[in-house]
């Protein structure tokens, strides 16, 4: 599963809940609904995913960084979740109702990520490099995400499309997260290269 180029010093890292069937399906069918080319297309092989955590590592400290991950997970058990529909204020996403427990996941991996992490990202360090711009959202994104968009200010969300979703219903759906990822960061912040996979609660 992991297969990092030995060309690169640094790789973009996005570290993820992936989604049982019946929900991956649903982001799927939604993100087809709403096709476009300013996005991509999960039928090309990207997961819909949440993420928990994104930032640069250097190639030297990966090992380290997954084995960090892997032993705050034995801690954890499977999340009961809900998908309540559109994002009211970003009208791409999937809206995912925060828990205290995803809350202190989200820490705890933001907080190894922090320990590794370094915010100059470039397309080179992303997966699929040809498609990620230098001046991209996701660059950005990545750079600002522990600083930004971490802690008090995480939203967690699944990203589905873009356009306009105003008026579009989406009927709320409850669901259990057992599985975290680690992905090559991608264009739009992807996840199609799985790194290492973990199941909580085992």
């Amino acid at each position: 599963m992991q297969n990092i180029s030995d060309s690169k010093e640094k790789i973009a890292l996005d570290v993820v809940l992936l989604l049982p069937p019946e929900v991956a399906q649903l982001c799927i069918d939604t993100n087809t609904r709403f096709a476009s080319d300013e996005y991509i297309r999960f039928t090309d092989g990207y997961n819909p995913h949440i993420t928990l955590a994104m930032g640069v590592v250097a190639n030297s400290d990966f090992d380290n960084f997954r084995n960090d991950i892997e032993e705050v997970l034995k801690n954890w058990k499977p999340l009961y979740l809900s998908l309540s529909g559109f994002h009211p204020r970003v009208p791409g996403w999937f809206d995912i109702s925060s828990t205290v427990e995803l809350q202190e996941l989200h820490e705890q991996i933001s907080n190894i990520m922090i320990k590794y992490a370094t915010r100059d990202a470039t397309p080179e360090m992303c997966f699929e490099p040809e498609k990620v711009a230098p001046d991209s959202g996701a660059l950005r994104w990545i750079n600002v995400f522990d600083t930004e968009k971490s802690f008090e200010n995480y939203e967690p969300h699944i990203s589905i499309c873009k356009g306009d979703t105003s008026g579009v219903s989406v009927e709320p759906k409850d669901f259990v997260a057992r599985t975290i990822g680690i992905f090559h960061y991608g264009v739009h912040g992807t996840c199609k290269h799985e790194l290492a996979r973990f199941t909580l609660g085992v």
